[in-house]
């Protein structure tokens, strides 16, 4: 199994390292660092820490490091004790109070990953890491998330205060309340304003995301929520956000369950998954992507097992990989992590959530666009004018190939957010940015689209059914609808799916791309030669004279023999050319029940130019093993109908 190995973990995170541009190696051997010492007028954040001019690329500012060294400990004790390794970068001049951002890094890694000496690309993003950022007249706190680093993740950094300074992943009432806790110390200091921005990369971004939904509140170690105040008592709230590549329900973004269709699949009946705030609601697991989160843990700090309800790392590893949903220990999980350390878990105020910009990618096999859109429709609920605006495009962790012209307009865009709000007081119009995938990834997307809402820029569809569907599948109402038909269900044998599925094909398609030996999203696969073991297939026929532009989640629907036990149904729908090569648009899965006889389901958002020669095709699996968990009950079915709409713009 290709992530048993902790090398391939440390692979991932190095290249998640080597994509921050030109991050610091560590801070004893940070560049940035001046050994002569400060002049006696520059400020000491946290009373501890000495700041140092500094001039890079033309830019002025200080830096104040913390963290360890030989003869001291410079790091800064949270709210329950815990030290935590924070820099702070200043403007040139002048005494504050600052507007804040604070940097939250990337899973496994530390707060050197936005500590760049040149003030270029961070991820595709230009202008996001501290020297910029100061250089604009911001204060910059980066800081090493509790148990990574020298926060109580190396050995050596386990002195006094870390007996229980493991990592929660992202908890609100730890990880998050760090970052309020760090930030309240440096308003107390008169060195920042009370309102402050935040921003981070995937682990960063889901707790940015969890930190403008939060707003002004903090949640205690109870459950409980606060208003959130500054050791002193300032009173103090999340001024603007910047997430990229983060999440809104982590149970469902690591165990989906269907994708998340914006307005459409919020109601009571739960016809459309997915089922958010259900804390049963356990999907089919992301094996690869599980085993290598959990792999990068272990690099840190983890709780021993059974200590911690609230950290159980390994405890949660094992049951994500073994249990049935309803399991007591899976039902505990999603629960866990649904409630505590994702933005869903979080009720929104009536005011709604902070300002914020989300940038996902369509083709991010972790953490899909899908996320962003249900943190937008849980805000619109009670605010349909909350500001929270959304882009999209090929970005994020693989399978995407992260389009450079869409990584730095999401960049651009985002650092553009935050300064607007922050320095003039200006809240953006909600807004939705999508630019389509395309490849070759080094091309401009060729459809880029603005609205309010995601839904608005979908105004066809297309229907198509097989022979053997008794009635016409419709999902919604469009403003137009192009009918098409399934050529019929085909396999070996007809219309039989196999839980044990086609492994040559599955391990070409795992998600975790060339982490993995496989494919990333615009490497299209050769033509099979015969229909993959295990696997339906199905070709749309219908006539276009010019290209179109798949936009949106397709749904499927299909009906099957009755299942005796829990089975998957793996949804992929590919562009194939004239010469046979397929190129993927979008996925999906659904986890289907004992007793079902029939599903619905979403595929995760896509928008992709279907040229006018090319064909569409479905491909239908019950088993994608490595990427998801194989199915650990046995359990073939026949599917006896299916039907797909496609929408359009």
């Amino acid at each position: 199994m290709i992530l048993k190995s902790r090398k391939v973990a440390i692979l991932f995170l190095t290249i998640l390292s080597m994509a921050a541009s030109s991050c610091a190696a560590s801070s004893s051997s940070n560049p940035l660092i001046s050994t002569e010492p400060p002049p006696p007028s520059v400020a000491r954040p946290f009373g501890l820490l000495s700041c140092v001019p500094q001039s890079n690329a033309g830019l002025n500012y200080r830096f104040c490091q913390g963290g360890m060294s030989s003869s001291k400990d410079l790091r800064v004790k949270s709210f329950d004790g815990v030290p935590l390794d924070a820099d702070v970068t200043l403007p040139a001049t002048g005494k504050g109070p600052y507007p804040l951002v604070v940097l939250l890094h990337g899973w496994g890694l530390t707060k050197t990953m936005f500590e760049t000496t040149t003030p270029n690309a961070l991820f595709g993003t230009p202008g996001l890491n501290n020297i910029a950022l100061a250089s604009k007249g911001f204060a910059v706190l980066t800081y090493t998330a509790r148990g990574f680093g020298e926060s109580c993740g190396t050995p050596s950094s386990r002195t006094a205060g870390c007996a229980k300074g493991w990592t929660h992943i992202a908890d609100q009432r730890y990880e998050i309340r760090d970052t309020q806790y760090l930030a309240g110390l440096l308003v107390d200091e008169g060195l920042v304003l009370p309102s402050i921005a935040v921003s981070g990369v995937s682990y960063g971004a889901g707790q940015s995301m969890e930190l403008a939904m939060l707003k002004n509140r903090i949640r205690l170690e109870n459950g409980q929520f606060a208003k959130w105040t500054s050791p002193h008592g300032v009173p103090m709230s999340i001024g603007a956000a910047f997430a990229i590549w983060g999440w809104d329900d982590l149970t469902n973004s690591l165990a989906p369950n269907g994708a998340y269709i914006e307005g459409k699949n919020m109601n009571s009946s739960g016809f459309y998954p997915q089922n958010a705030g259900n804390g049963t609601d356990f999907g089919i697991p992301k094996n690869s992507y599980i085993q290598l989160l959990f792999t990068a843990a272990s690099l840190g700090y983890e709780a021993p097992v059974g200590v911690d309800p609230t950290a159980d790392i390994l405890s949660w590893q094992k049951a994500s990989l073994q249990d049935l949903p309803g399991n007591p220990a899976t039902s505990a999980l999603a629960s866990e992590f649904r409630n505590f350390k994702s933005p869903y878990g979080i009720p929104p105020l009536s005011s709604g959530p902070s300002p914020i910009l989300i940038a996902n990618g369509f083709t991010d096999a972790l953490f899909s666009a899908s996320e962003a859109l249900e943190f937008k429709a849980q805000a619109d609920k009670v605010d349909p004018n909350a500001p929270v605006s959304l882009f999209f495009g090929d970005i994020g962790h693989p399978w995407s190939d992260n389009n450079s012209y869409s990584s730095n307009s999401a960049g651009q865009e985002g650092v553009n957010f935050l300064s607007e709000v922050m320095q003039s007081g200006k809240t953006p119009a909600p807004t939705v940015v999508t630019q389509s995938v395309v490849c070759p990834s080094t091309n401009q997307p060729d459809s880029i689209l603005t609205a309010v809402n995601f839904s608005d820029l979908e105004d066809g569809q297309i229907v198509a059914t097989s022979p053997n569907m008794p009635n016409t599948f419709s999902y919604g109402s469009k403003l137009s609808e192009t009918t098409a038909s399934l050529n019929g269900v085909s396999g070996l044998p007809t219309g039989i799916i196999s839980s044990t599925g086609d492994p040559a094909l599955s391990l070409k398609l795992n998600d975790l791309g060339f982490l993995g030996n496989a494919t990333n999203f615009c490497n299209p696969l050769p033509n099979e030669s015969q229909t993959p073991n295990g696997t339906i297939l199905d070709n749309l026929s219908y006539s276009k004279s010019s290209s179109t532009l798949l936009f949106g989640s397709p749904v499927i629907s299909m009906k099957m023999s009755q299942l005796n036990s829990y089975a998957e149904a793996i949804a992929m729908l590919w562009e194939v050319s004239p010469t046979g090569t397929r190129q993927l648009i979008t996925d999906g899965v659904e986890l289907l029940h004992p007793g079902a006889t029939q599903a619905t389901f979403a595929l995760f958002p896509t928008s992709f130019t279907l040229a006018p020669q090319d064909k569409i095709e479905l491909s239908l699996m019950g088993s994608d093993y490595p990427s998801f968990r194989s199915s650990i009950t046995s359990s073939n079915y026949e599917v006896t109908g299916i039907g797909i709409t496609i929408p359009t713009h």
